[in-house]
């Protein structure tokens, strides 16, 4: 290898390197999306909130108020919404909701909500011991 060709990768190894020596590392800013806002508090300043965002493939990620994304599992679920009428009937039906490892709970818009009552996974366990007792 002739001398020339030496000091160019000598100098192609130094690019990535401090005067200290050390590699440097490239990180990317924490950018909290404009749709994770939820208002402002009373001095102006936005309020952000977590936000679950899924995809035309079937995947969801979950967008924390820091910026973050969360790492851990997100469970689908169903819950039981009872829904009343103006004529004062009742409709029951089954909507999508998702839940994550740490016990957060997201409706199908991807808004926090709290905890439902009923979900089909907790129908399924009590119709499972139902069966085992007869």
């Amino acid at each position: 290898m002739n001398k020339k060709t030496e000091d160019l990768l000598n100098n192609l190894k130094n690019l990535t390197k401090k005067d200290t020596g050390e590699v440097k590392t490239f990180t990317q800013p924490v950018v909290v999306p404009v749709s994770n806002q939820f208002g402002e508090d009373e001095n102006g300043r936005p309020i952000y909130i977590d936000r679950l965002y899924g995809s035309i493939h079937g995947t969801h990620r979950l967008v924390q108020k820091d910026g973050t994304e969360y790492t851990g599992k997100i469970f689908k679920k169903k819950r039981l919404i009872e829904h009343k009428s103006m004529l004062g009937e009742k409709q029951n039906y089954y909507s999508v909701c998702y839940v994550t490892a740490d016990g957060r709970w997201f409706d199908n818009g991807g808004m926090p909500i709290d905890p439902p009552a009923k979900t089909q996974s907790e129908e399924e366990s009590t119709t499972d011991t139902k069966e085992d007792d007869a």
